[in-house]
């Protein structure tokens, strides 16, 4: 039903501003109910809604901030890792290489 109402727009997920989820919030403490505010915001379902209530209630409107996901963050660190061991496989190869030769000429000069 909300695709044949908004499209394919109203099927995408949304990122929504503090300013906005503190409005649904403000909403339910005038005593409007859940599916009311959902409908009036122009939401799908009342669930994001009920998280917002949720954190407000806990942390204030600070906890209606946009939140970094942890696992961007586990990611962003994994790459930062993978990208420094792939820089230490390469110093690595190039300081064998580099003790290899060496090898190769302190031995000829030997055999003079």
């Amino acid at each position: 039903m909300l695709y044949l109402e908004r499209g394919k727009e109203g099927m995408m997920k949304n990122r929504y501003s503090t300013e906005f989820r503190l409005k649904a919030v403000k909403l339910r403490e005038q005593g409007n109910s859940l599916k009311r505010i959902a409908t009036e915001l122009g939401m799908r379902d009342t669930k994001q809604i009920r998280k917002w209530i949720g954190r407000f209630k806990e942390e204030g409107e600070e906890g209606l901030k946009d939140r970094v996901p942890k696992m961007k963050e586990a990611t962003m660190q994994r790459r930062a890792e993978t990208k420094e061991l792939e820089g230490l496989r390469t110093e690595n190869a190039l300081l064998k290489y580099l003790l290899k030769i060496k090898k190769k000429d302190d031995t000829k000069g030997l055999k003079r």
